[in-house]
Order: structure tokens, then C-alpha cells, then sequence
């Protein structure tokens, strides 16, 4: 397929928003900030593009934080949520249902909260509230905005002192920049595009070690959103403990392919696990794909990773013939949410005005007289 070809396809320039992921990085980490909120645990809220950056961050932290660090998708604050937590309320467009309810639920939970969004309903809360908000670039699909996103939160994270996030961010823009050059290339060598051409046709699932789960959810969203194409994930070791059985029951005949996310120098243990579900997988004559992905911690490796998938999911919508950026049903599903919630709103208003009508009357009723005894009357 030639470049022109690639370019009238991609009509709202999906090649040069994901090329920017390594520049958003660069701006959003560019200088530190001054915050002085006290927090014993972080809890981080968004759905879709809007979270995998906390999930990015949650797997550095892991091991490098000594506070926890988690990830709420959904309309639920967990219970221990509360006055030592911070939340940041990250939704790209402001608007996001699910996570304006997050928003609402911390506040009553008395949660220390920081919104991030690109405007919307949420910077006009935090705003009403007096709460801090940053503001993010307008006119990004989410998913594209990663790099602001996740700067962003990893700057206010070091800022705190929970992780190191915002420097292992920036020691990692060299490597990334090298990494785009080699996946954003026409030559033949371009990694990427010969992974979507084994891909082409397949259902990818996807398997990581659990430190890069992150990675793996992104690669599996970006086949969703940009190649339109089915795909799963996973991780090791708990694939040897099920999903194994799977492939080698049922793997021979089906469109699914695995992908591995090799980390080049992981622990010991994970290298021997992996190693053994990969022969196995290959004795059974299954095809395979393997991708190394090498770094000098864990967050160099998911951010390069993620990359790779990027320019793979790239590469994949143009050749399955789709315009990589508008994302219809995702759009058509959430007005038909909005209007059930609307619907579902005017329904419990309706309850409610019903049962005020209905406790004004029995107060406007008089009491019905009580007939007096009959042998107190004699």
C-alpha cells in the first residue's frame, strides 16, 4: 500500500497523533509542580483513553511507590475511599458519565481531589467547588491524548512524593523518540507494519507479565478503536493456569493468534515461565508472535510497548480499509446511554413527585373519627 493511499485513508491524521505521544510527554513533564496535599493512597478514575494512564502508572508504582496506587473504572468509589485518599478525575472530554458520577461520590466521601479534563462538566465542578483542575489540550480523540494524560498525572504523582514518575518519564524520551523513528518508517524493516501484515485477518490476544499489563489493555483497546478488529488480553503466569488449555484444545482451528510482550530482562522466574508456555504453544505447532521489548525500568518498557502497539493498530486499519480515528459505535452507544440515563432520572422524578403528592394528601385528610365504646357510652 503506498504512503498517498495511507494518507487519503486516514482522513483526521491518526499517523501524526500517535507520532505526538513522545512531544505530549515531553510538554506535560517539562517542568515540576508545587502541590501540597497530604494522602495516604491515590486513587485514579476514568474509563476508556481516559484511564490507561493510571494504569500505566499504577504498574511503575508498583515497585516504586510506597503509597498505593489504584485504578477505579465504573460508577463506584471503593469503600475505604476517604479523607487520606486523593482522586484524580481524569476524563479528556469533561463529560464522561461514569466518572462524573466518581467525582461526585469522592466528594461526599471527603476525598482530596484533583480533575483533569480538557473542560467539560468536570473543570465547571471542580471550578463551583474550588477544587484544583488541570486543563488539557482541546480537539484530541482520548486515546490519542495519552501522552498529556499521563504526563500530567505522573507529574502531579512526583510532585507528592508517591513515585518517581514524572523523571522515569523523561529519562525514557530518547528511547522512545529512536522507537517512533524505526515505527514510523516506509522501509520494509519497520517492525510494526511487518507485525500487522502477520496480524491481518487474526484475532490478536495479547499476553504480558503482570508488571505490563498496562501495555497489554492499550494494545487490545488500540486493535478495538483503531484497526476496528476483535482482540483480548493476558497476562503470565495466570495463562499457564487456564487459557492454556484453551489453546491447546482449540487453538488450531480458530482465526486467534497469541502476542507475547517479551520483556528482554524480566525476573528470573516470569523469563522460565514464559519460555515454558511459549515452547509449549509451538510444540502444538500454534503460531506465535513474539515481541521484545527491552528498557531500563518497567515504565521505558510499557511506554515503548505501547508504541509498538500504537503503530501496529496504525498499520492494521489501513490494511483492513478503515478510516483508523472516528469511532461510530463508541459515539452512537453513548448517546443511546445518555438518553436511558435520562429517561431513567425523569422516571425517579416522577416517583419521587408521586409519593410527595401522595404524603401532602394523607396530611390534608382528616383523621377518621373513632367510634366510642360501647359500654363506656352506657
Amino acid at each position: 500500500m503506498s504512503k498517498a493511499t495511507e494518507q487519503m485513508m486516514d482522513q483526521e491524521n491518526m499517523a501524526e497523533q500517535i507520532g505526538s505521544f513522545v512531544e505530549q510527554l515531553d510538554l506535560s513533564t517539562s517542568a515540576p509542580l508545587e502541590l501540597s496535599f497530604e494522602c495516604r493512597r491515590v486513587v485514579i478514575c476514568g474509563m476508556g483513553g481516559s484511564a490507561i494512564s493510571g494504569d500505566i502508572l499504577a504498574d511503575f508504582s508498583y515497585a516504586s511507590s510506597e503509597l498505593p496506587v489504584s485504578v477505579v473504572r465504573g460508577v463506584q468509589m471503593p469503600s475505604w475511599a476517604g479523607d487520606d485518599s486523593l482522586v484524580l478525575i481524569t476524563s479528556y472530554s469533561g463529560d464522561t458519565k461514569e466518572t462524573l458520577e466518581l467525582y461526585a461520590q469522592a466528594r461526599e466521601a471527603g476525598c482530596s481531589i484533583i480533575g483533569i479534563s480538557s473542560g467539560g462538566a468536570l473543570e465547571e465542578a471542580c471550578n463551583e467547588d474550588g477544587l484544583m483542575h488541570v486543563k488539557l489540550p482541546v480537539g484530541i480523540p482520548p486515546r490519542s491524548a495519552l501522552g498529556h494524560l499521563l504526563g500530567c498525572q505522573g507529574n502531579i504523582l512526583e510532585s507528592l512524593g508517591v513515585s518517581p514518575c514524572r523523571s522515569a518519564i523523561r529519562e525514557a524520551l530518547p528511547a522512545l523518540r529512536e522507537a517512533r523513528d524505526s515505527m514510523s518508517s516506509d522501509g520494509d524493516d519497520n517492525p510494526a507494519r511487518i507485525l500487522a501484515l502477520r496480524l491481518k485477518d487474526r484475532i490478536p490476544v495479547v499476553y504480558s507479565y503482570p508488571y505490563m499489563t498496562s501495555s497489554a489493555l492499550r494494545w487490545k483497546n488500540q486493535f478495538n478503536e483503531n484497526s476496528k478488529m476483535i482482540a483480548f488480553h493476558g497476562t503470565i503466569p495466570e495463562f499457564n493456569h487456564n487459557e492454556i488449555e484453551g489453546w491447546m484444545q482449540g487453538g488450531n482451528d480458530k482465526p486467534c493468534i497469541p502476542v507475547f510482550l517479551y520483556d528482554t530482562d524480566p525476573p528470573e522466574m516470569l523469563r522460565h515461565m514464559m519460555n515454558a508456555s511459549l515452547e509449549t504453544m509451538r510444540e502444538k505447532g500454534l503460531d506465535v508472535e513474539v515481541v521484545e521489548i527491552s528498557g531500563g525500568d518497567i515504565l521505558e518498557k510499557n511506554l515503548k510497548s505501547i508504541m509498538y502497539g500504537d503503530y501496529t493498530s496504525l498499520y492494521l486499519a489501513y490494511l483492513n480499509s478503515v478510516d483508523p480515528s472516528p469511532v461510530k459505535s463508541i459515539s452512537s452507544l453513548k448517546d443511546r446511554i445518555k438518553a436511558a440515563l435520562a429517561r431513567h432520572a425523569e422516571e425517579k422524578a416522577a416517583r419521587k413527585a408521586a409519593k410527595e403528592e401522595e404524603r401532602k394528601a394523607a396530611e390534608e385528610t382528616p383523621a377518621p373519627r373513632k367510634k366510642k365504646d360501647k359500654k363506656q357510652s352506657e
